[in-house]
């Protein structure tokens, strides 16, 4: 990891999504929000654990498999300090350079946990309880 990817990681706020993206989803998917939301609040969980099993593993090719869908679903919800995460994870997997990937795992799990928790209030918070959990 170069300082320019430790600097971006540091400076974007931790597991909280863009409320505003939130907002903007629902309006665009109407009826069909909280499915998709269900969708993507399991992925908060089970994506950084299949990122950390491919390093438990020392399987780097599926690491960075791993870390660019996680990028992508951290992209679409506005978590910017968790898509930095699966950037640098994926570009660690794609080198085969894993030295120093355990703790920015281990801080993706976190995070992934504490944006589960917020996207499942948002999700109550829309007047439907969201079934994951």
């Amino acid at each position: 990891m170069n300082a320019s990817q430790s600097e971006q990681i540091q400076n974007t706020e931790e597991g909280y999504p863009d409320f505003a993206k939130l907002t903007e989803m629902r309006e665009e998917l109407g009826d069909h929000f909280l499915l998709v939301m269900q969708h993507f609040q399991s992925g908060m969980l089970a994506r950084p654990q299949k990122i950390r099993q491919a390093f438990q593993n020392n399987n780097p090719e599926q690491l960075a498999l791993e870390g660019h869908s996680f990028k992508s679903l951290c992209r679409q919800l506005g978590l910017s300090q968790m898509e930095t995460l699966s950037v640098t994870l994926e570009s660690m997997g794609r080198s085969g350079q894993l030295d120093g990937a355990a703790p920015l795992i281990e801080r993706l799990l976190a995070y992934g946990l504490q944006a589960h928790c917020e996207l499942q209030k948002y999700c109550l918070a829309c007047g439907k309880p969201s079934s994951v959990q």
